[in-house]
């Protein structure tokens, strides 16, 4: 599962129940922040921060903007390893 999530404005309630919810049925998830040019790098770095506490993620999150091409190539990593991960029964 890809989730995708406006780095400007962080988790919400949604995403918090969400990563709990795919956990207890060991669906493997990758969480990309968007939009990541929208941010200074100081500000940027702090919310992939935030975003990995408030979701209590095991992975950081992925900042990627389709504009700069920031984290694309990370992205499509993700994604590649997400489809190659066996489904869980």
């Amino acid at each position: 599962m890809l989730l995708l999530i406006d780095i400007r404005r962080g988790a919400q309630d949604e995403e918090l129940d969400f990563i709990p919810w795919l956990e207890q049925r060991a669906m493997p998830v990758a969480v990309a922040l968007t939009k990541a040019d929208k941010l200074p790098k100081n500000k940027r770095v702090l919310e992939v921060t935030r975003a990995r506490q408030a979701l209590a993620l095991r992975k950081e999150p992925i900042a990627v903007s389709a504009t700069s091409n920031e984290g694309i190539d990370v992205l499509w990593r993700a994604v590649v390893q997400l489809a190659r991960t066996p489904k869980p029964a």
